[in-house]
């Protein structure tokens, strides 16, 4: 079964990835530079003075790019319609949440509706309230929609001539983006339009289509957004003494699992000799550096509460490319110092259907304990 991204080197260089991820990045940073040096500095001054969380420049160059693309793959959807039926998918989405038991039910429901109300193509609005209301309504870009709301209030401000000049700035960028991470990037998500043909009568009407069926380019985005968040994360999550590996339970062997629950955290008891979660466990012993399972990433929040604001613990966050981001995001927000690593490739039964334990790249493990 095919999958839609794989960062697994084919060359002898076990961290290929990971070295042309920096190089890209750097060409990335400078290109935007080039353009937003001073939308940014203007933005950072707005952001202080109404007490938003404010972000390094490179991380704000990235919001500006995330909006480019979403702009790219999602406006066609939005549209003032979104209004009257975003209080309907809140309330769905917040039942779920609050009584797991009526999940599978609601999600059914979810699905139907997603389809039929968020995938129909409206207009070629370039409205980017609206387009940020319609994210919002999928809640699937909860934290990075937090961000482009700032973005969007900043811009309201401004005369129509800086917001047209801005707009046409930042499509350019998004395109240019695209182009550019297709040739360097592509070969890690080649086999994306294969996953797409083979499941394209699964995923209509399921709650995780758009999130399971999005576009390369967001794997890019991805990619970036969170190499140049690990750099920004980088020198508090060195200086901090405690180590955590936090692991997504996709990444175990069996489906029996016998990790158990120890002070709130899901522990594994190595049942299985060869479980990739098992040796990074005995591995990260030796180092000192405790590992803790994440059994899905819908409660992510959750389960970051104890390291809230911590000065003592840094967290190690592994994911698939299109969860790493936000979910670096919620440690940003929660202050905890931290880095993240990618999953190889994707394996959760739920989303991605093939349940193939997942593994990451222990060399880059290694890089980032590097302290």
């Amino acid at each position: 079964m095919s999958v839609p991204y794989s960062l697994v080197s084919q060359t002898g260089n076990p961290l290929q990835f990971y070295d042309e991820l920096s190089s890209f990045t750097n060409h990335v940073l400078g290109k935007g530079n080039q353009v937003f040096s001073e939308f940014i500095a203007d933005f950072k001054v707005f952001s202080e003075a109404g007490k938003h969380k404010t972000y390094s420049s490179e991380e704000c160059l990235m919001e500006i790019l995330m909006l480019g693309v979403f702009v790219r793959n999602y406006s066609q959807y939005s549209g003032r319609r979104v209004q009257f039926y975003k209080p309907l998918f809140d309330y769905l989405y917040s039942l779920r949440k609050k009584y797991p038991s009526v999940k599978p039910t609601v999600d059914r429901l979810r699905g139907r509706l997603g389809t039929s109300l968020l995938l129909k193509e409206r207009n070629t609005s370039e409205d980017y309230g609206m387009l940020i209301e319609w994210l919002k309504c999928t809640h699937e870009f909860d934290q990075e929609t937090e961000r482009l709301q700032v973005w969007n209030e900043w811009l309201q401000r401004k005369e129509t001539a800086f917001q047209e000049q801005f707009v046409e700035d930042v499509k350019d960028f998004a395109g240019w983006f695209v182009a550019e991470a297709s040739e360097k990037l592509g070969k890690y998500t080649s086999d994306w339009k294969k996953f797409i043909a083979e499941n394209a009568a699964i995923y209509p009407k399921r709650e995780d289509h758009i999130f399971c069926t999005r576009k390369p380019d967001e794997y890019y985005l991805n990619m970036v957004a969170a190499e140049v968040m690990n750099r920004s994360l980088r020198l508090d999550f060195v200086k901090t003494p405690e180590k955590i590996l936090l692991l997504p339970t996709c990444m175990a062997k069996r489906t029996a699992c016998a990790a158990t629950m120890e002070n709130e955290q899901l522990v594994c008891r190595n049942c299985s000799a060869d479980c990739n979660v098992s040796k990074l466990k005995q591995k990260m012993e030796l180092r000192q550096v405790k590992t803790v399972l994440i059994p899905h990433s819908s409660g992510f929040s959750k389960y970051l509460e104890p390291w809230k604001n911590s000065e003592t613990t840094a967290l190690i966050g592994v994911a698939c490319v299109l969860n790493l981001l936000t979910g670096g995001y919620e440690m940003q927000k929660m202050n905890i110092p931290s880095q993240c690593i990618f999953l190889d490739s994707c394996g959760c039964k739920k989303h991605w259907l093939s349940g193939k334990p997942t593994s990451i790249n222990e060399k880059q493990l290694d890089r980032l304990l590097a302290c």
